[in-house]
């Protein structure tokens, strides 16, 4: 078996060609021939067509064709061919004709190859600003310029510095100029964290320029600037656990200092609260602006006991702000008193340390013991029911400087309850300078009859530095019935 011809050619966008298979001598059965091609010189399965992968030969024939056609690209592709066989398994009793027993088949282009361009002058490159500031999160437009924008060009843009905490951050851009375009642009977003990371930027350079192409070395990078939105972590916190104040006029009062772990990068207020304690009040001390610094407010609040300071903090100001406690000077003995400090709801993101303590120094000697005695007189008394009012005292053997409260003890005997008299205190208040207090006790005149009823009329426990009189310690008085 054979070819009819060493060689056939197809022209891209002409008719197809025909080729032709023979047989040295017909055979009396029928046989197929493979045809097999093989790509030469760049050619692909796109650039041609065959009729037919095979032919078949009846009894009796010994020539058989089929076409192949060159496909019209736009490709300027010349020297293209194509190697036509028949394989290497052929039907038994035929081989391949020593000569002829492949073919070539030309695919001839009919493609102008394109002209090459060469740009007149070098184009520079360059950004057209030095840097962008950019919240985090958010996207930025980063705009680039050339000269002499008659090609096409593509530019490489890539990192060349970054700052630490910036190693999240990658790129990998072409920025595309379009010919007659003397602009371009890419854009960049920043990331988003919730960490506190100022002070982050990535810088944008260029990468390996095509020909004809080069930087302009003085806006040859653009510097990202990452505008940080996330808040720092900050404990606020007294400066010491526990402070001192005195009574003593020649002695200070004590600086409170309030401490930031951190800058706040905001401005923010600190409000404390100075609560007394242990029987302390508000007459007991005061507050006022530090030394060096003031609080932005201090206030007595109504209860005029505690004290309210505002300290404000911004983000030139020292993390230390104070102010100022003292005591004041009084007659009273009023040891142990103190005073709680702590923080009041803190602005978002920051924290509150432990409270402190001011403990108040007292100056005072406890006063002298005094030593009253307490009587009730007369000892015996009748309140008839259609009578005057019984009247007793209660008597201090002295007077004291100060209100004293004394205590009564009722007791109802004989059958007597609260309706058959009147309203007899539970106390008697002595105030400051008086010594006798007078009490009287009317019988409730009822119908019936209750002889014995009486009343029994002692002293309570009484205050320190006070005592019941030895001989007059108790009045009696008879319900004198008149039923």
């Amino acid at each position: 078996v054979s070819f009819g011809r060493a060689s056939y050619t197809a022209p891209e966008g002409g008719n197809a060609v025909t080729v032709s298979v023979h047989l040295s001598r017909s055979l009396d059965r029928e046989v197929t021939i493979p045809i097999v091609p093989e790509l030469r010189q760049g050619a692909s399965a796109d650039d041609y067509s065959l009729s037919a992968t095979s032919v078949t030969f009846s009894p009796g024939e010994k020539r058989k064709v089929f076409t192949a056609t060159a496909t019209d690209d736009q490709v300027n592709d010349d020297d293209e061919y194509v190697r036509l066989t028949f394989g290497n398994t052929l039907p038994s009793g035929v081989r391949k004709a020593s000569e002829q027993g492949t073919s070539r088949l030309n695919l001839v282009d009919n493609d102008v190859p394109p002209q090459e361009h060469t740009p007149v002058l070098s184009s520079a490159v360059f950004f057209v600003e030095s840097g962008y500031r950019v919240t985090e999160g958010e996207p930025v437009v980063v705009l680039l310029k050339r000269y002499y924008p008659d090609t096409k060009i593509e530019v490489p843009i890539v990192i060349t510095g970054r700052s630490p905490g910036a190693d999240a951050y990658t790129l990998s851009q072409t920025v595309t100029f379009e010919a007659g375009n003397t602009e371009a642009s890419f854009s960049f977003t920043t990331i988003e964290n919730k960490i506190d990371d100022d002070g982050v930027w990535v810088e944008f350079g260029f990468g390996t320029m095509p020909e004809y192409t080069h930087v302009r070395q003085d806006k040859a990078t653009t510097r990202i600037t990452v505008i940080d939105d996330d808040q720092p972590e900050i404990t606020a916190s007294f400066g010491s656990a526990t402070y001192t104040i005195s009574e003593v006029r020649e002695q200070t009062g004590t600086t409170v200092a309030v401490t930031l772990s951190a800058s706040p990068e905001r401005e923010v207020l600190i409000p404390i609260r100075l609560t007394p304690r242990s029987g302390a009040s508000g007459d007991d001390y005061s507050v006022q602006g530090g030394h060096g610094t003031n609080p932005f407010r201090v206030n007595l609040l109504e209860d005029g006991n505690e004290w309210r300071i505002i300290l404000r903090f911004r983000p030139s100001d020292s993390l230390s702000q104070s102010f100022y406690v003292r005591a004041w000077d009084d007659s009273e003995d009023d040891d142990g008193e103190w005073i709680n400090v702590s923080f009041e709801p803190l602005p978002e993101g920051i924290s509150a340390g432990t409270d402190g303590r001011i403990d108040i120094n007292d100056d005072d000697d406890p006063p002298e013991p005094v030593d009253v005695q307490v009587s009730i007189r007369p000892g015996t008394l009748n309140a008839r029911e259609d009578g005057g009012p019984a009247s007793f005292d209660v008597s201090l053997s002295s007077s004291v400087d100060q209100d004293v409260v004394i205590p009564l003890v009722v007791s109802r005997l004989g059958g007597a309850s609260a309706s058959d008299n009147s309203a007899i205190p539970e106390s008697v208040t002595f105030a400051a300078g008086e010594t006798t207090k007078t009490i009287q006790v009317r019988a409730t005149d009822d119908t019936d009859e209750d002889a014995g009823e009486r009343l029994e009329i002692t002293l309570g426990d009484l205050p320190d530095g006070f005592s019941p009189s030895s001989s007059f310690h108790t009045v009696v008085i008879n319900l004198v019935d008149n039923d």
